[in-house]
């Protein structure tokens, strides 16, 4: 049960700080101009392209998708704290 809620709660926070990161580099964002719903879509469409682009040049296992959650974690880190 705790297994279940604590990959719930890192996988949301994964996607909206890729939403965050998408809004921020495309939309010139600030930080206090955050919206939980429309940056988690648009974590999704980040997430989406990302794993396109990744999967023309390389085949998607668990390194690199294990890479890319490490750095959307750390990315997390330093824009919300």
């Amino acid at each position: 049960m705790l297994n279940i809620f604590l990959s719930c709660l890192f996988g949301s926070i994964i996607i909206i700080a890729n939403g965050f990161l998408f809004n921020y580099i495309i939309f010139k964002k600030k930080i206090n101009d955050f919206k939980i719903s429309i940056d988690s879509l648009f974590g999704f469409i980040f997430i989406g392209l990302i794993g396109l682009s990744v999967n023309f040049f390389f085949p998607i296992n668990k390194i690199i998708s294990s890479l890319f959650i490490i750095l959307s974690f750390i990315i997390f880190i330093i824009f919300f704290f």
